[in-house]
């Protein structure tokens, strides 16, 4: 008997040397819109996992953007929405992987991401980022962002930035040296 709690407690605990602290806390507030929801459908604190169907995938996902929710939180978009069925399909894989359900409902969910423009900040928006007063420790991430910002780099090359990927040229300017999505050798 497997419960949407047992499910995403063993998930952590199975999981958990392979995710990063973020994506766990996301899998906890999953795992939290789902228990709320079971709370408002079906007036208990936990559910059978093994009762999931269709059905209750597409209510769920409902749920996420507003129907029936008693909380006053912010609704999920669709894209959000989409990022909690995606982690339920996958713990409900390891429910099913494990022979504690028959098929995952889940698996047969598709809705489309919706597509999202990203706007460029204005010049005034830069220059009110550099120019804030920030704690030591904001301003060294404000200053990655804007170095991000002004030569394009990737957040993942940032991450793997070292002292080595850096050297002076001929005329007394320091120059970065990556290959996209570059892998420190130390690591």
């Amino acid at each position: 008997y497997s419960t949407i709690r047992t499910l995403f407690d063993y998930h952590l605990i199975t999981e958990k040397k392979n995710l990063s602290h973020s994506t766990q806390v996301q899998y906890g507030i999953t795992c939290q819109h789902l228990l709320n929801y079971v709370h408002i459908k079906y007036h208990v604190a936990d559910y059978d996992i093994a009762a999931i169907d269709k059905a209750f995938v597409n209510e769920f996902f409902a749920y996420l953007q507003g129907y029936k929710r008693t909380d006053k939180k912010k609704n999920c978009t669709t894209n959000g929405a989409l990022k909690h069925i995606i982690r339920l399909n996958k713990v409900m894989n390891i429910a099913l992987n494990n022979e504690w359900i028959n098929r995952n409902p889940v698996a047969a969910f598709h809705v489309r991401f919706d597509k999202v423009e990203k706007e460029f900040l204005t010049e005034e928006e830069l220059h009110a980022i550099e120019s804030v007063e920030l704690k030591p420790h904001l301003a060294i991430v404000r200053d990655l962002f804007m170095f991000a910002v002004y030569t394009g780099t990737a957040y993942i090359d940032i991450y793997n930035l070292q002292n080595s990927n850096i050297t002076i040229g001929i005329d007394p300017v320091s120059y970065t040296h990556l290959r996209a999505h570059e892998t420190p050798e130390h690591l």
